[in-house]
């Protein structure tokens, strides 16, 4: 895991974001295809403020400040080198697993769907 340190607030707005990042599992197409030597198999790319633009698109409660705590929080479930890169996040079971798990289990996912879906 990419910072086991990380104090993980589930029921934060940043936490609700992640939380239907991982359910719903859609990310932006773009960030895939511009940077296709960074994607990991079956995995996709995506940066923090393209998953705090989709978060309010559905309507979520998101502050501009709390892109501190989400950039965090994507570090946990991927990997970047330097901070203009988007994240590289794994496939989708590894990303909730690294998720459920820096929540201490207490969110868990339905089994429901295999990949990540690209948004055009």
């Amino acid at each position: 895991m990419a910072n086991a340190k990380v104090k993980v607030r589930p029921d934060s707005r940043a936490g609700r974001v992640m939380r239907l990042l991982l359910d719903v599992a859609e990310v932006d197409y773009q960030y895939s295809h511009k940077y296709p030597d960074l994607v990991p198999r079956d995995g996709t790319a995506a940066r923090p403020e393209q998953v705090a633009a989709w978060a309010k698109r559905r309507g979520c409660e998101f502050r501009d400040h709390d892109i501190v705590e989400l950039t965090r929080y994507m570090a946990i479930i991927g990997v970047r080198e330097i901070g203009s890169e988007p994240f590289r996040l794994p496939a989708l079971h590894i990303a909730r697993g690294r998720w459920s798990e820096a929540t201490g289990w207490t969110q868990d996912f339905d089994d429901d769907l295999d990949f990540w879906t690209e948004l055009m």
